[in-house]
Formats: C-alpha cells, sequence, structure tokens
C-alpha cells in the first residue's frame, strides 16, 4: 500500500554497512544515499514505486571509504559461507 515501508535488498550482503531503510512505497522511485564521511552507517531515503516489480532493479553506488577493511570483511563473509571458523 502507498506509504508503507518498503523493501530493500543490496549487494554485496556485508556487516560491513549498517543500512538504515528510510525508504516508503509511493507512485514513483526516487532514492538517495546519505554516509557521513568516516561512518559504517548507510541511510537510504526516498519514495519505491509500489507496483516495481522485483526484476525492475534500481542500482544506488556509493564510494568505499575503506576499501581493504570492505574487500577483507566480504573475505571473512565468504569464508564463514564455507564453514571456516576464524
Amino acid at each position: 500500500q502507498p506509504g508503507d515501508p518498503a523493501r530493500l535488498t543490496w549487494k554485496p550482503n556485508s556487516r560491513f554497512y549498517e543500512i538504515l531503510n528510510s525508504t516508503w512505497t509511493a507512485g514513483e522511485t526516487l532514492l538517495w544515499v546519505r554516509r557521513h564521511p568516516g561512518s559504517r552507517v548507510l541511510e537510504i531515503s526516498g519514495p519505491v514505486a509500489f507496483s516495481l516489480e522485483p526484476k525492475e532493479v534500481r542500482e544506488l553506488r556509493i564510494a568505499i571509504e575503506e576499501p581493504s577493511l570492505f574487500i577483507g570483511e566480504l573475505f571473512l563473509d565468504a569464508l564463514e559461507r564455507q564453514g571456516v571458523q576464524l
């Protein structure tokens, strides 16, 4: 229904960032991302079209402030999915 919270997915799915979903359903999609310098919190805000099909992907891109730490976190996630405990 219009005004209900929208559901988001992201890739790559990692614990590196905390995602704050401040989106809602509406007649059109207009999203933006806010991240303060040095923060690992991403606030995603704006309306998402309630008629949007799952196959109609909208992409938002962000700059990775600490790419080596981000890649390290992705590597740890991949190891855990394979059953490797660190």
